[in-house]
């Protein structure tokens, strides 16, 4: 009997020691899995607020470069207007700012677009200005980035862009910028200390197209420190008639290289023309032609007139010489540098039955000499 009920107190004991150690094992793998999803729970966590902080850096960053308007896509802009009577600020020698003044008549939105290495080992690439705008007479300094290098600095070209509207203005990258909308600057460099003033030209029935021009150059020529390519043409036809002149020409405003006369920008040869002016029969009249700074452009500038009757103002005003009908063209032939000290007289010449057609002469013009009129009196 004692020895069954030490057997039975023996099974007992060990069936309450195998299921203590059972429950213990249970609570550490409870306890242990708890703290597993613990720590999850707080890496997650963790994970979630560094991601919030680099959003929140990322913002950051991509707000301060929303300040400055440059190439890669649509940006915020900052917009600035100041009088035309402003003085010119004179740039340091390591910065490449310039200033443009409006003079279009209308208010426009202005950026320039430079093809740029800052630094010695950045690659070269299109930058784009501050977007500025500019009323009538208004002008602004255009900033451009700092250069480091000296010699990198002297091969900064630029196109001007000009706009109507400002979020085409904002818009706008180089690459996808129209002909209508830029100008050519050329080399940064020798805009330095100089105004561009920006201007519209008409062409007939192709209408209104940007053009620009250098302060500095338009005090030389107000001075009459450029020869001139005026002439005069004397109407022999019999009737009144409206004349203007299709000239083809390039107006330079600055050099590739300063010390090189021969080595002028890169203005395109294109034909401009002249106003329309109305010359009654046996009278005379002249043709105003654009001042042209530059030697070469001067010497090799070409000219055709055209005649219109006097109640053909609509056709003078919409003609262009590449749609001018032949009938109407007078081709001089010869460069406008020799028209000094001569005028041009058209006449009418007959051929058959066919209609008649003008034609012209070269003549020298008369000067009145005063010392002889002075002598006889």
């Amino acid at each position: 009997m004692n020895s069954r009920c030490k057997i039975l107190v023996l099974l007992l004991s060990f069936v309450s020691f195998f299921s203590l150690s059972f429950l213990c094992s249970c609570g550490k793998s409870a306890s242990k899995k708890a703290t597993d999803e613990r720590s999850q729970i707080k890496k997650k966590i963790e994970a979630k607020n560094k991601f919030s902080s680099i959003l929140e850096d990322v913002k950051s960053k991509k707000s301060k470069r929303q300040a400055k308007v440059n190439g890669a896509g649509v940006k915020d802009s900052k917009l600035r207007a100041v009088p035309a009577e402003m003085p010119t600020q004179k740039v340091s020698p390591e910065e490449l700012d310039f200033t443009v003044a409006n003079h279009t008549g209308k208010t426009v939105y202005v950026a320039c677009f430079s093809y740029i290495k800052k630094r010695t080992f950045a690659p070269w690439r299109w930058d784009k200005s501050n977007v500025c705008r500019l009323d009538d007479n208004q002008s602004t300094m255009i900033d451009i980035d700092t250069v480091q290098d000296s010699e990198t600095r002297e091969n900064v070209y630029a196109y001007l862009a000009v706009f109507d509207n400002q979020q085409d203005a904002v818009d706008a990258t180089y690459e996808l910028l129209s002909d209508n909308n830029k100008l050519d600057l050329d080399r940064l460099v020798d805009l330095k200390n100089r105004v561009v003033n920006i201007t519209v030209s008409k062409y007939g029935q192709k209408g209104e197209y940007l053009d620009f021009s250098l302060q500095d150059r338009l005090e030389k020529i107000k001075e009459g420190k450029y020869p001139e390519l005026d002439f005069a043409v004397e109407n022999r036809t019999g009737k009144s008639i409206l004349v203007c002149c299709f000239i083809y020409q390039k107006k330079a405003k600055s050099k590739w290289l300063k010390n090189l006369d021969e080595l002028d920008d890169m203005q395109v040869w294109r034909f401009t023309k002249t106003k329309i002016i109305k010359i009654p029969n046996e009278e005379q009249g002249i043709i105003d032609v654009d001042t042209l700074v530059e030697p070469r452009d001067r010497s090799n500038a070409r000219g055709i007139l055209a005649v219109f009757d006097e109640d053909e103002m609509k056709e003078a005003e919409e003609a262009t010489y590449e749609l001018l009908d032949r009938k109407r063209k007078v081709n001089i032939g010869f460069a406008l540098s020799g028209m000094k000290g001569k005028k041009i007289v058209l006449d009418v010449e007959k051929y058959g039955f066919e209609n008649d057609f003008i034609d012209f002469v070269v003549k020298p013009v008369k000067k009145i000499d005063f010392k002889k009129v002075y002598e006889k009196k």
